[in-house]
């Protein structure tokens, strides 16, 4: 199977190199579609092709069309039984605010109690389980980690079980980001909180500017989905009061001797003087604003007899990151990003071997030819197909991904 794979990948490559091989006519026509196509997916109609957006939308479209001029068979079946080269999966492109959200903190000294209000000093996680949680006792659990192989456990002495766990965001190792706590983000707190029986979680935002902070900005994690349970984000002044700090300076000063336990024994903890003596009453009331993003597959069946039934599949994903903001360098920007090299260049070059390797038809395998969505959101496409395969996956001998070859200089990796 290795040696079939290898030999597999040379033939499409060779074809690939071949291009340059060719004609002068023959190669000003492959540069000429090559640069309708990058023109077309990367100009300001398209705007940026942010998957569930409408640029994004286009751009399937005009890849779809352009299989169907090269008489591609279509790839995906959809429920009324049709061919359609469209192979669409669910995106959820954002969430919006319920009626019933609600969070109540009823401290020790109830004349102390807090208005809380959504947006203002608390907010619930745009990924965060929806959930209808009785006033529960809080119980505070430094930063919500235990690791066995870090001899680290914030849980140690607790009893969370049926209550609301306090933490702080972040990890004890915050600042350096070659940390092995960095891979405790919030869904393994909130997993690990689960795990130990609790019903909510509390954080303590990082930022005394709350609405600036990252966990008030109701954003959605596409890529890991929602929280093993309720989490919400809470102002960080509040967070003082419930811990019993004078200000906001006295509760980073808890922050820090907390985080000393990662350079101490197991046996070495952390509590606070009292408990906190403070229940908490909240409901999560999220909408997810759901869209259909879509892979675009067309199919080259082989003309050899046996050899036909396993497939190569030559792949690049299409989308980009639409006019910035999250997951982007410029997190702010309102500007279009273009996406030409990243990776208007890929979805260009599978069109341009699509559009060869049917006018040559001399495949013995079936090649599969996918321009996928949902790549900079966390690779949504490629998964979806991986798990709503249209070919048997154990009959596909190799897949060869084109991803940003727009400015090869000379240098061709693969990995």
């Amino acid at each position: 199977m290795f040696i079939t794979k290898i030999y597999s990948f040379i033939l499409v490559i060779s074809f690939i190199l071949s291009v340059s091989a060719q004609k002068p006519q023959v190669a000003d026509t492959v540069e000429q579609n090559l640069r309708k196509h990058v023109e077309y997916l990367s100009s300001d109609k398209l705007e940026g092709r942010r998957t569930g957006e409408q640029g994004a939308t286009f751009a399937a479209g005009y890849v779809s069309n352009m299989f169907a001029q090269y008489k591609l068979k279509a790839g995906h079946r959809g429920t009324n039984g049709k061919p359609n080269f469209l192979q669409p999966f669910p995106y959820v492109a954002g969430v919006n605010l319920g009626p019933e959200n609600l969070l109540r903190i009823v401290p020790a000294d109830s004349a102390n109690e807090n208005k809380m209000e959504i947006g203002v000093n608390w907010m619930p996680l745009g990924y965060s389980q929806n959930g209808d949680i009785a006033a529960s006792q809080v119980v505070f659990a430094g930063f919500g980690i235990v690791s066995e192989g870090l001899k680290y456990d914030d849980y140690a002495g607790l009893d969370v079980k049926d209550k609301i766990v306090l933490v702080f965001d972040g990890n004890p190792d915050a600042g350096n980001p070659h940390s092995e706590f960095g891979r405790f983000n919030i869904h393994t707190k909130a997993s690990i909180a689960r795990d130990k029986g609790a019903r909510a979680i509390l954080v303590i935002a990082s930022e005394s500017d709350f609405k600036s902070d990252r966990l008030a900005a109701l954003s959605y994690d596409r890529t890991l989905g929602e929280t093993a349970i309720p989490v919400v984000a809470l102002m960080r002044s509040h967070g003082a009061e419930l811990l019993g700090a004078g200000n906001e300076k006295a509760l980073a000063e808890i922050e820090r001797s907390i985080a000393i336990k990662k350079d101490t024994t197991p046996s070495v903890q952390f509590k606070i003087a009292n408990p906190l003596n403070a229940t908490a009453r909240l409901k999560i009331d999220l909408a997810k604003r759901q869209t259909e993003a879509y892979n675009v597959i067309g199919i080259l069946e082989g003309n050899d007899p046996l050899l036909k039934n396993e497939a190569i599949v030559i792949g690049a994903h299409y989308d980009h990151l639409g006019k910035g903001g999250q997951g982007s360098l410029a997190v702010n920007s309102n500007e279009i990003h273009h996406g030409a090299d990243d990776n208007a260049s890929g979805t260009s070059a599978i069109l341009e071997l699509a559009r060869q390797f049917a006018k040559e038809k001399k495949n013995k395998r079936t090649i599969i030819f996918i321009a996928f969505g949902g790549e900079e959101e966390g690779l949504l496409g490629s998964k979806y197909f991986v798990n709503n395969p249209v070919w048997p996956l154990d009959k596909i001998v190799t897949m060869i991904n084109l991803d940003m070859v727009g400015r090869l200089q000379g240098k061709l990796t693969i990995g």
